[in-house]
């Protein structure tokens, strides 16, 4: 008997009395009938376009972004260059107002200067140049 697997979304050939006996009543599958087949068909074309969008969302970002430079006063010693906190991932994306994980770079930020880091989303890149001063 073929049926679909809940969590993977996968059609699979087992055998009648495990698909009735377990895989039905713990809702673990469902049989992979002509009603349950179209439901699938249509979950994974709902699936792509939202992948297209999220794709043509994060190419609009990445264009945003990139070729920028943005200048950041934080609380530092101007004597030494050194910052009271470090420029982490986490601070850098709050005030870009992107999520973290699209942020790279290799160490935090633990003196004033200027850094050059590196945006991915997805599959686009952009590039802008942190500049860090001290406030005043």
């Amino acid at each position: 008997m073929k049926v679909i697997l809940t969590k993977t979304q996968k059609i699979t050939k087992v055998a009648d009395g495990y698909a009735f006996n377990y895989l039905f009543p713990r809702g673990l599958a469902v049989p992979a009938d002509a009603k349950h087949l179209n439901k699938l068909k249509q979950q994974e074309q709902k699936r792509i376009k939202l992948k297209a969008k999220q794709a043509q969302k994060l190419a609009k970002l990445a264009k945003q972004f990139d070729k920028k430079s943005f200048e950041f006063e934080v609380e530092g010693n101007p004597e030494t260059g050194q910052l009271h906190q470090t420029m982490t991932r986490a601070k850098l994306a709050k005030s870009l107002g992107v999520d973290k994980k699209y942020i790279e770079f290799d160490k935090p930020f633990k003196k004033l200067g200027e850094y050059k880091v590196r945006l991915r989303f997805g599959d686009k890149v952009a590039n802008i140049v942190i500049r860090i001063t001290i406030k005043k």
